[in-house]
């Protein structure tokens, strides 16, 4: 690898973790908000940078300021944090990371992700066993919204898909009991592999790969629809207006908001997301760290990055 190759990649796996953590502040504030409620909120202008939270749903991120985020980047930067510290994917390290998470002040967590974590904690399972809860259902996007850092750990190594599709089955079982959030977040890691390598299609996204997968239902006809040559471009983009935390409506909310940004800048696609309402912390996150990794730190608006909560740390992690 060349420096100029080496400094590329740097900028890019920078552009993912800070795009993750900035489309995810930009949402911050309107989280679970409908378009609408978002434009009567803002004078009719929409979310254009970081702001106080304008919603009243979510008591555990009221108080944060404007450039600050939640569960999406402190998860992803607790499974950032054991990848480096272990050198790869160890599933009991990363389960220790959100257990380390989860006594700390927890930024709006999913209750899968709690409830999955909880038992951890509580000694009640072990990494690697189902989760226990029924309630922990997962069918959520806690899985999706994090899993950049293990995309980024498989883009550097080149790793066999497969392997790379059983880590993130591993990781989703953590907290989730559905398949679907595994798939969602192969979903979502592929994009940000097919980002950073600019290859038409990384083997992560193999056909034959994710058709293995016991998917049932329309996630099952959304992988073979999105995954393999249909997204909704700009013509069909005010179809899907809004998503919520659902992974089946928030994956092909997100893919279909990459397909729209194509060609445009790094905040074109994740104040897209934003502004459509729904879950619009996650949604702007998967979109910030799939364009990111795309136009790298430096496509990235500076007053964005300058305002970021931890904007060094999420750089140095990155990095290493």
């Amino acid at each position: 690898m060349t420096i100029v190759d080496r400094e590329r990649l740097r900028d890019r796996f920078r552009g993912c973790l800070v795009g993750l953590a900035v489309g995810d502040a930009l949402g911050m504030p309107v989280e679970m908000m409908t378009r609408e409620e978002i434009l009567a909120a803002t004078d009719g202008r929409g979310v254009e940078g970081y702001l106080a939270p304008l919603q009243r749903r979510f008591h555990s991120t009221q108080l944060l300021k404007p450039g600050q985020w939640t569960d999406d980047t402190q998860l992803a930067l607790a499974i950032a944090r054991s990848l480096v510290r272990k050198g790869g994917f160890d599933l009991a390290d990363i389960a220790a990371e959100h257990i380390v998470e989860y006594g700390g002040v927890r930024r709006g967590w999913g209750e899968s992700t709690k409830l999955g974590i909880q038992e951890l904690a509580e000694g009640k399972r072990k990494p690697g066993d189902p989760v226990l809860d029924p309630k922990a259902h997962g069918m959520g996007n806690g899985v999706a919204m994090k899993i950049a850092p293990l995309a980024l750990l498989h883009a550097l190594e080149r790793t066999d898909g497969s392997a790379a599709l059983e880590e993130i089955r591993l990781l989703a079982g953590l907290t989730h009991r559905d398949l679907c959030a595994a798939v969602g977040a192969a979903v979502i890691g592929g994009l940000i592999l097919t980002s950073i390598s600019d290859y038409e299609k990384h083997r992560l996204l193999d056909e034959a790969n994710l058709m293995e997968c016991p998917v049932h239902g329309v996630f099952g006809e959304f992988i073979k629809q999105t995954m393999f040559g249909w997204m909704p471009g700009e013509e069909r983009f005010e179809e899907v207006r809004s998503a919520s935390c659902d992974v089946r409506e928030s994956v092909p909310f997100v893919c279909g908001i990459t397909a729209f940004s194509s060609g445009r800048l790094f905040g074109d696609g994740v104040l897209a997301a934003v502004n459509a309402g729904g879950d619009t912390d996650s949604n702007g996150a998967m979109v910030g760290a799939i364009l990111g990794a795309h136009h790298g730190l430096s496509g990235i608006p500076p007053e964005w990055i300058v305002g970021l909560e931890a904007n060094g740390t999420i750089i140095g992690l990155a990095d290493q």
